[in-house]
């Protein structure tokens, strides 16, 4: 069977089932003969075997605050008091 995808864009194809597989992931849109509409990937059922897992997008990570850090927060929480703004102490304005 040949199906066709596309990127929103484009349309490309036709492409075989084992060529689909490392041009789409679960969101691409597909179509082959037979079916009346286009659809995700992920809702035709043939192809939710080929579908690469999606990874939840990563952490973020801070870095750990060092004493350095933390002496430039009350440094700059005592210059606002000094200028009179609305600030407290340890909180960056």
């Amino acid at each position: 069977m040949d199906y066709y995808y596309s990127d929103g864009q484009n349309q490309f194809g036709p492409v075989s089932l084992e060529d689909l597989r490392t041009k789409i992931d679960a969101n691409t849109l597909v179509w082959h003969e037979g079916m009346p509409n286009w659809e995700k990937a992920s809702n035709v059922e043939e192809l939710k075997t080929i579908l690469r897992p999606t990874p939840p997008p990563a952490p973020v990570v801070l870095p750990k605050p060092t004493s350095q850090t933390n002496n430039d927060v009350k440094k700059i929480g005592r210059m606002c008091q000094k200028e009179t703004w609305n600030c407290f102490e340890n909180v960056i304005c």
